[in-house]
């Protein structure tokens, strides 16, 4: 399962539609897209409950084993342009 956040939707994607989204006996992966920046949160599901992984930066990469796919932040991330340097 794939989200991508907005500011006005993020706490209700991370809290109750995860929640919700748990119950799903065959749901293996749940993945939080940023929209603003090449940051992204994935979660996969273990014999031990849910385990989180962040991945950040346009050279990292999603991997979710239990299809054998993985993505390239640099290739989802395309057409979000950079942050200005702070």
């Amino acid at each position: 399962m794939w989200e991508v956040l907005s500011p006005s939707t993020e706490a209700h994607d991370r809290g109750a539609k995860f929640d919700a989204y748990r119950r799903i006996g065959s749901l293996r992966t749940y993945v939080l897209l940023s929209s603003s920046r090449p940051r992204a949160t994935v979660f996969h599901l273990s014999p031990a409950g849910w385990l989180l992984n962040e991945v950040d930066g346009r050279r990292a990469r999603i991997e979710i084993p239990s299809i054998g796919l993985v993505l390239e932040m640099s290739e989802l991330y395309a057409r979000v342009p950079d942050e200005p340097d702070a």
